[in-house]
């Protein structure tokens, strides 16, 4: 008979829908053996939503008590996918009854919150993970076997940035993404995370980092058309110093025109360099430095079989992986870690890290100089 391994998704809104999904699709892509993957519970305060999610993903059961799930035997895993400010509630109260948690990034509102999380995950000695899916893209993670390899060499420079245009209208209503007493910060929380967990996955840790930070629209609309005040930043323009030599330079934006959805990094070393952008996600582009120079200049890798993640779609190079495809690997990559006792990664640690990282630029963004990265607590 097969171990079946009980979901609880605690969020049916948008990012609880890309999650279910994921598990969903886990049995006919990435079948883990012997195991059953059984979509127990959705959570949602608002009934309709957790109805419509069970409905359409087939959850066995539906509540609008998010401790339902977290009192269920059957439960073995809990997928966090609430806005930034209930994590740590809904983590606790996971890691108190021995589940393994996923939960979404940000890990906290702040950094405290996100270092409790972790010290308790870890005493607790169950399976976490923090979502940063962009780990799961096969070009990233390609990126990172070239940069460990040593193809690059003496990592020199990072750049890197994170631009949506989602937030430009200043007709979009308030919602909690706009409050930091719930969201923590604003581009810097929503797509800061992301690319802060990028710059330390392939350069390693940031040791000090200067900035500015702005937010342009300073009210929004609620329904009934009053003005809410924003106290989050727009945009965020970042220097970084890494432990090693390098420097990098980053920026965040949701009120970027044009710019949907464009995450883009570059990474120069003394032998070479390499780009990812979000907007050709199966492609890398790669420069070798000692060339002749009459051929120096990048070249498209096309991603495909014989790269990270390669073989799990079953798609010639060319095909090409979606965004959602991410959250499939991701949720595949964490399964398989609760199954074989080991921990996941990118862990609650990384989390905490980042959330560390947005603290340091968020204090930056407020004055004119470096602010150190404190060292990281025993």
């Amino acid at each position: 008979m097969n171990r079946r391994l009980g979901i609880a998704v605690i969020g049916a809104g948008w990012m609880g829908r890309v999650h279910s999904e994921a598990y969903r699709r886990l049995a006919g892509l990435l079948p883990l053996p012997g195991v059953d993957v059984e979509l127990r519970w959705v959570v949602d305060r608002e009934p309709h939503l957790c109805r419509d999610l069970a409905e359409r993903y087939g959850f066995g059961r539906f509540t609008t008590d998010w401790t339902e799930p977290l009192r269920d035997p059957e439960v073995s895993v809990l997928d966090v996918c609430l806005p930034n400010a209930y994590h740590r509630e809904a983590v606790l109260g996971a890691v108190s009854e021995r589940k393994h948690v996923l939960c979404e990034k940000p890990l906290g509102k702040d950094p405290r919150e996100s270092e409790e999380m972790y010290r308790a995950a870890q005493e607790a000695g169950i399976c976490h993970q923090t979502a940063f899916n962009y780990r799961r893209v096969p070009a990233l993670a390609f990126a990172r076997e070239l940069i460990a390899g040593g193809e690059l060499g003496e990592l020199r420079e990072f750049r890197g940035q994170f631009l949506q245009d989602f937030a430009a209208d200043p007709g979009v209503p308030a919602s909690w993404r706009f409050a930091s007493s719930v969201a923590g910060a604003g581009s810097l929380a929503t797509l800061g995370s992301h690319l802060l967990d990028l710059t330390r996955w392939l350069m390693g840790e940031v040791t000090a980092i200067a900035g500015a930070s702005q937010t342009f629209i300073a009210e929004r609309p609620v329904e009934d058309g009053r003005p809410v005040r924003v106290d989050v930043d727009d945009t965020s323009c970042l220097v970084a110093r890494f432990a090693g030599r390098a420097i990098g330079l980053l920026q965040t934006s949701w009120v970027a025109h044009g710019r949907r959805c464009q995450l883009e990094v570059e990474v120069h070393g003394s032998r070479g360099s390499l780009v990812f952008s979000l907007e050709r996600m199966n492609e890398l582009q790669f420069c070798e430095g000692d060339g002749p120079s009459t051929r120096k200049g990048f070249r498209t890798i096309h991603v495909g079989q014989s790269h990270p993640y390669g073989g799990v779609f079953e798609l010639k190079t060319g095909m090409n992986l979606g965004w959602r495809d991410t959250f499939v690997l991701q949720a595949h990559e964490f399964l398989k870690a609760v199954l074989e006792g080991r921990p996941a990664t990118p862990s609650f640690y990384d989390g905490w890290q980042v959330d560390r990282l947005i603290a340091v630029a968020a204090e930056a963004g407020r004055g004119d100089g470096w602010v150190s990265v404190p060292p990281v607590p025993t």
